[in-house]
């Protein structure tokens, strides 16, 4: 989930659907589109991302992410995702905090027991 709308491209409006968030709030979603970002392994694409607009934290669900082949290996002060092709991203943890370096946008990342909450400066 994304609360900025012109970080996703292919973007479709939706009817509108509601989320419910970690603190309870239930929130509608708008559209859905994809948002890419390059990292020091490539580009990196996530598709099917939900607008939920005023969404300051973007979440991403360790559950879709499997659903897609991907693997999730968590370990003491990083996870690492990858793929078919091999290796996608290492996510490392620095104070209470994951942080994906990326050249189009700087992610910050908190931790949930099924889901990993991005946040773009």
């Amino acid at each position: 989930m994304n609360g900025i709308k012109s970080l996703l491209k292919d973007y479709k409006e939706v009817a509108t659907t509601t989320v419910t968030v970690a603190n309870g709030d239930i929130l509608p979603a708008k559209g859905v589109g994809n948002i890419s970002f390059k990292t020091e392994h490539g580009y990196v694409t996530f598709t099917g991302v939900l607008h939920v607009p005023g969404l300051d934290w973007n979440l991403i669900s360790v559950p879709q992410l499997t659903s897609k082949g991907l693997a999730i290996r968590m370990l003491k002060n990083k996870f690492v995702i990858s793929g078919k092709q091999g290796h996608v991203m290492t996510v490392n943890k620095s104070d209470s905090f994951y942080s994906i370096n990326c050249y189009t946008a700087q992610v910050a990342v908190t931790e949930t027991p099924k889901s990993v909450m991005l946040k773009f400066e």
